[in-house]
Parts: structure tokens; C-alpha cells; sequence
């Protein structure tokens, strides 16, 4: 499944994000996929996982939230085709595939759906150096 986050403001509108099939971190550090630079930012903002054909966000316990359709994620969430993810001034959409047995709308999940947060081996963790750099969008 080939997962895009599309930048919707700034001088990268518009740019696709094409995301791993994997882990994919969002943050402030250089150890990110995505770094945004931003105060508003954590160094360790928020992650997107694909798992068993569904794509997860969780909030890394960021200082200003993660949000997904102006609303708070609050441990792990279900993303859809067409959700707005927001990070600090930093706005996205998600451009998802349509998945077979692709049912509910921002379920929290359960049991041990979204294990790959939780369980990833450390070699796994995030690359030395981030894939992608955004600036702070002007105000």
C-alpha cells in the first residue's frame, strides 16, 4: 500500500510525502523521516504506522499535540483517505489507498493491532538521518 502525507500550506503545497511501509516518524530531531522545524514541534512529535493493512498515527507524547481531523489523538487512531493531519503550524493530508476491509471511521485501536509502536526491534527505530526537512510555515 503506498501511503502519501501532501503538505496543504506553505511554500510546499502540494508536495507527496510518500511514507514507508513501515514506521514513520515526525518530529524536530534529525533522527525523524520528516523533520519539521518548528518550536511548536516535539524532537519526537508523532508516528504513522502500516500494520495488518491499516495505517495508525500515535502522538509520541508531544508537548502541543498531535491532531488528526482537528481532533486531539489520544494514544493510537485509525487513519482514512482524505484526513487532515496537523502538526503544530504544519498541515497534511493523508492520501491512502482503498484498503479491502476498510470499515469505521477514527476507531482507536486495540488489542495488539498497533504492536509495531510498541514492539519494533531497536535496529528498527528511525534512520540516522531524516529523509525530509519542512520549514515553519509563514503565518
Amino acid at each position: 500500500m503506498e501511503v502519501e502525507l501532501v503538505v496543504l500550506e506553505g511554500r510546499d503545497k502540494g508536495r507527496e510525502i510518500r511514507l514507508p511501509t513501515t514506521l514513520f516518524v515526525i518530529g524536530r530531531s534529525q533522527e525523524c523521516h520528516l523533520r519539521l522545524l518548528s518550536r511548536l514541534v516535539s524532537h519526537l512529535h508523532c508516528a504513522v504506522a502500516q500494520w495488518s493493512g491499516r495505517v495508525l498515527l500515535r502522538d509520541l507524547k508531544s508537548t502541543n499535540g498531535t491532531y488528526l481531523n482537528g481532533e486531539p489523538v489520544k494514544g493510537e487512531v485509525i487513519v482514512h483517505d482524505g484526513d487532515a493531519l496537523q502538526v503544530g503550524r504544519f498541515a497534511f493530508t493523508f492520501r491512502i489507498p482503498a484498503a479491502a476491509g476498510d470499515s469505521g471511521r477514527h476507531q482507536p485501536s486495540h488489542g495488539n493491532e498497533g504492536g509495531c509502536f510498541l514492539q519494533s526491534p531497536a535496529d528498527s527505530a528511525v534512520p540516522a538521518l531524516c529523509d525530509q526537512t519542512l520549514r515553519r510555515p509563514a503565518s
